[in-house]
């Protein structure tokens, strides 16, 4: 038996196992329970591993093919780049070549020219010897016995023969400074020849005035006579006879009439009117020299600049070539000979080392509110002097002595003319009332003198002109004290208002013409001389003056000129006279006019006021006799749609001629719907009666004054400016106009391969160029066309981006909806359009490329970077 102290023990102790027991099992559960979670996260690791592993070798697998990606895209820069260097290489040496022998050639014309000036005897100075030049005109200075105004006009036209003379001289001139040396004599001796001119016509016209009496109209008895020639154009009425019913003055003529104020009636007054077809004053305006804003930093800097930008080429290279030398060393051991080939440096070419030019910042010249900005309009037709002189007194005979007056110094005095304004008109009346008649009143008015001109057909004015007087002081236009009453577009009339006297001139809008809204450079088959005596008819026909006529006539034209293309040789002028008025204006002599009011009593006694000088380029017989020493002489089209006027220019060798042009309108289905665009005329015409009246208001717009001219370039410039038809911008049109302003290196670059492929291959305008809105990326549309008259089809046009690495043919078309700057795979790379078209022309254009005329090759390109066509349309 268990004593108590034995059972108690017992029990605890079984107790203490119950609890121990029962810990245990807790514990064993926990246990399982711990371990089945363990299991659990165990699987999940494995899970995460295995996705973990999966997502490392997926992103493994990337990054190999990125490599590869990379390596390929590296090898074949490496390659293209290989490509670039050869080609450039290959350009460079070319046009190089062509430089050359142009400027070889250019020296055996300078030298044959100043061979055969030698033993010219025109008792004319040789224009490239200043000496001689300053011996006429200080000769031609101190002459006091030929004063008389025919006698100086003749001075005159020699004076001008000597200045075309030299105006054709500099159109020869290259950008070599030995050439930009003598354009600055050449440019210096034809002012001082102006000046000449100038001052030789106001003595002669101070020579006239003190014996005024002599050469007074019978039937008038005031001095009003006329002389003029191809360049200038001198009328002078004088108040001989004080005769207050006078109101007014027409110098039939000419088409002139200017008021004539009772104060001046009663006067010892003269109105001198004097009409130049040259601008000799706006050269000393400060507008008329594009400015540019200051830059702080000097000439070390901007050389630093440079070099820096050189570097930084270097570095680019360097770090192309140290990338893919990574990832070469970073790839599998079997791509150890293709990083040994990649580990050659990179060649760069000389044309990489040429910084782009940063844009300019140009601004406006500082000058008065009223003054005229010659950046924004220019001067048509030339300039206008109207002079208020003083009459001298007249000679009288005394007892057998005649009484002359001279005039010391031989200056023109201005007669003092004031005019009222409209305050000081009514105060004065108010007080004249109280002391004097009406009749007194009306006499001392002073009111300013309306002249009304009718301008010229040669000069197109589009819109109101702007007329300003020369301020001889601030050497500016300015527009105050002339005031435009009315100007008729359809008889080119301008009335205007003014109350002070000089110099002055019409202006235009300059960029009138811009941006051009369609252009085109299409080559024309080869002039061969064996083809000279094909009959061609004349495109000189005058339609306007036919008005009956005008749908036929425009028909005519276009056909005479594509026949003139088929025979590939100049227009040869008809036995109709082009136009009466150049004809009449076209006698070498100076032509004297006395007349009277009645009107015109002979009609072949017409002259051209203003407008292009008619001496200016070769008719077609003279340059066709040009063209004899060449067998073969390449030629193109090149149409511009401007605003107001679509051009045509034939260049043949190395002059243009101005062609006639008829806009047509076509509806061209591209995805989007319809779209217009103006073509061409050889495109065909589909004249309905709806639009005769457009046809005839487009005739009145007609350079018809300049057809069957062949101009130098120069000379282009200078008749299309004074005609009121500029295409030329200038170098800060870029900040006047709307446009986006494209790298300039690529630009003269595209320009110069332009001109060289233009023997075969048609380039033409893209709306993409200007909406790409990449001013580094050039886009125009090409094709080859080779011995076809016809215009290009709108469906054979591909598109082209240039850029300054490469050109490239892009799949989109012209008229897609939206631009794509993906390439064409299927053409390889190339470095410029030459060596594009050498891939892909045929073997025809490409001789013709390289047997290509080198003035031909010079006019085009300086043609086009004076048009500026791939940034200003």
């Amino acid at each position: 038996m268990f004593t108590v102290e034995q059972y108690i023990l017992f029990v605890s102790l079984c107790c203490v196992i119950t609890v121990e027991t029962q810990t245990f099992e807790n514990l064993w559960i926990m246990a399982s329970q711990r371990a089945k979670k363990n299991k659990d996260s165990n699987k999940k690791i494995n899970d995460v591993d295995e996705t973990r592993l999966k997502e490392l070798e997926e992103e493994r697998e990337r990054l190999r093919e990125e490599k590869e990606l990379e390596l390929r895209k590296a090898l074949q820069e490496k390659e293209d780049h290989k490509i670039r260097v050869e080609e450039l290489k290959q350009t460079r040496i070319l046009i190089s070549q062509l430089n050359k022998r142009l400027h070889q050639l250019e020296i055996q014309c300078h030298d044959q020219y100043t061979w055969e000036r030698y033993f010219q005897c025109d008792d004319l100075p040789n224009p490239t010897n200043e000496n001689e030049i300053n011996t006429y005109i200080s000769l031609w200075n101190s002459d006091e016995q030929h004063l008389s105004i025919e006698d100086v006009m003749n001075d005159c036209i020699k004076s001008f023969k000597i200045i075309d003379e030299l105006n054709l001289l500099i159109s020869e001139l290259t950008d070599h400074d030995e050439d930009q040396l003598r354009l600055f004599k050449y440019n210096h001796m034809i002012n001082e020849l102006r000046q000449q001119i100038d001052e030789k016509l106001d003595r002669s016209i101070i020579d006239l005035l003190t014996k005024a009496i002599y050469y007074k109209d019978h039937e008038t008895l005031n001095l009003q006579k006329i002389w003029y020639n191809h360049w200038i154009v001198l009328c002078i009425w004088g108040n001989l006879s004080k005769n207050p019913r006078i109101k007014q003055f027409t110098f039939p003529e000419i088409d002139i009439t200017f008021d004539i104020p009772k104060v001046l009636t009663l006067s010892d007054c003269v109105f001198l009117i004097n009409f130049m077809k040259y601008d000799n004053y706006s050269l000393k305006c400060q507008s008329y020299y594009p400015c540019k804003l200051p830059k702080s930093i000097n000439t070390q800097l901007v050389n630093g600049e440079m070099i820096q930008q050189e570097d930084t080429l270097i570095e680019k290279n360097q770090f192309n070539e140290n990338k893919i030398e990574e990832i070469l060393l970073n790839d599998d051991k079997s791509e150890k000979q293709q990083t040994t080939e990649m580990e050659e440096a990179f060649e760069i070419p000389l044309e990489d080392r040429i910084p782009t030019p940063e844009p300019e910042n140009w601004i406006k010249a500082d000058m008065e509110e009223d003054a005229i900005d010659l950046g924004d309009y220019h001067v048509i037709g030339g300039i206008i002097r109207f002079e208020l002189l003083t009459l001298p007194r007249q000679p009288k005979t005394v007892k057998g002595w005649t009484i002359t007056t001279c005039v010391k110094p031989p200056k023109l005095h201005p007669f003092e003319y004031i005019v009222d304004t409209s305050e000081e008109i009514k105060t004065e009346n108010e007080s004249v009332m109280e002391e004097t008649p009406r009749k007194q009143e009306k006499k001392e008015e002073r009111p300013p003198i309306q002249v009304k001109i009718r301008i010229p057909k040669s000069i197109i004015i589009v819109e109101d002109p702007l007329l300003a007087r020369w301020d001889p002081e601030k050497l500016q236009w300015r527009t105050t004290g002339i005031q435009l009453i009315k100007f008729n577009e359809d008889d080119n009339t301008i009335v205007f208002n003014t109350s002070v006297f000089g110099t002055m001139a019409i202006f235009q809008d300059f960029h009138i013409n811009m941006p051009f809204q369609y252009w085109e450079l299409r080559p024309l088959p080869l002039r061969r001389n064996d083809l000279i005596n094909t009959t061609v008819q004349s495109i000189h026909s005058d339609p306007i003056n036919d008005p009956t006529n005008i749908k036929n006539s425009l028909i005519t034209n276009e056909h005479q000129s594509i026949t003139m293309i088929k025979s590939t040789t100049p227009i040869m002028k008809s036995n109709k006279p082009m136009n009466q008025e150049v004809i009449n204006a076209s006698s070498p002599e100076p032509i004297v006019i006395e007349h009277n009011q009645n009107g015109i009593t002979d009609k072949s006694k017409e002259c051209i006021i203003l407008g292009p000088v008619t001496t200016l380029g070769l008719s077609n017989d003279e340059y066709q006799s040009i063209l004899q020493s060449s067998s073969i002489t390449n030629q193109c089209l090149l149409i511009i749609m401007g605003g107001c006027i679509e051009l045509r220019l034939h260049i043949l060798g190395d002059r243009i001629s101005i062609l006639p042009s008829i806009s047509v309108t076509e509806t061209i289905k591209g995805n989007g719907g319809d779209r217009s665009m103006v073509n061409g005329p050889n495109k065909g015409i589909n004249v309905t009666e709806k639009n005769d009246i457009d046809l005839l208001k487009h005739s009145k717009r007609e350079l018809n004054h300049l057809w069957g001219k062949w101009f130098t370039l120069n000379e282009l410039i200078t008749v299309l400016q004074q005609s009121g038809m500029n295409i030329f911008p200038r170098e800060d049109s870029v900040s006047r106009i709307d446009c986006l302003n494209k790298n300039r290196l690529v630009e003269e670059n595209l320009y110069q391969h332009m001109a060289l492929l233009s023997p075969s291959m048609a380039f033409g305008w893209s709306r993409w160029n200007s909406e790409c809105h990449d001013d580094h990326t050039i886009i125009v549309t090409a094709v080859e066309h080779i011995d076809h008259e016809d215009a290009v089809d709108e469906e054979s046009w591909k598109v082209y981006s240039v850029t300054r690495k490469k050109v490239q043919q892009l799949e989109m078309k012209e008229y897609d909806e939206q631009f794509s700057s993906l390439s064409n795979p299927n053409q390889p790379f190339h470095a410029d359009f030459y060596h594009m078209y050498m891939d892909f022309g045929c073997d025809e254009g490409k001789r013709r490329v390289e047997e290509i005329d080198l003035k031909y090759f010079k006019t085009v390109n300086k043609l086009l970077q004076a048009t500026r066509l791939l940034v200003f349309s």
